[in-house]
């Protein structure tokens, strides 16, 4: 007789059990061409904000006076016209620091 009890004290716990996991068990989930639009969705907002705040100025401000044509050529210029200053090739050693080549 208590084969018998046990048995159907078995048989409930596992009609319970598998009652209760089809509330906790989880379906299918998202397809992938519904997280890939998702994704998609996300970073073409995200750029739609970027070029509203940076190149609209929706927030107010305004284009700092370097980011000209006319600064960079002048940039360009006073670059070119310095003398490019480079000494012989110095060959360090990264255990004991010391520069081979030069005078320290």
């Amino acid at each position: 007789q208590r084969d018998g009890q046990s048995a159907d004290r078995l048989s409930a716990q596992l009609a319970m059990s598998a009652q209760a996991t089809k509330y906790f068990v989880r379906g299918p989930g998202p397809s992938p061409a519904f997280i890939l639009g998702g994704l998609m969705a996300g970073v073409a907002g995200a750029g739609v904000l970027f070029h509203l705040t940076r190149n609209m100025k929706v927030f107010g401000g305004s284009t700092p006076r370097t980011i000209t044509d006319e600064w960079a050529k002048a940039t360009h210029a006073k670059r070119m016209g310095k003398a490019l200053e480079s000494g012989g090739a110095v060959m360090s050693d990264p255990i004991s620091h010391f520069a081979y080549g030069s005078n320290k």
